[in-house]
């Protein structure tokens, strides 16, 4: 089952003035780990809505994706 959406204050402050991650932008990352691998996560890497893949070896346009639908391995798009 997939968590329950966290979302971000666009007013909250993620770095602080030594441009240094701020303890909430450390959380929300722990929380929201983002999977790493080479390649499209599309049809490969099983994961719920909302989590993050990034790939590795991706160009412009294809580096980061978003699992948008599904429980299995489809359902991902590039962001």
């Amino acid at each position: 089952m997939a968590s329950p959406r966290q979302t971000i204050d666009v007013n909250q402050e993620i770095v602080d003035e030594q441009r240094k991650p701020t303890k909430f932008l450390e959380s929300f990352l722990y929380d929201h780990e983002i999977l790493i691998g080479t390649g499209s996560p599309e049809g490969v890497v099983e994961a719920d809505p909302t989590r993050l893949y990034m790939d590795d070896a991706g160009s412009s346009g294809s580096v980061l994706y978003i699992k948008q639908t599904g429980t299995g391995n489809t359902g991902w798009i590039a962001v």
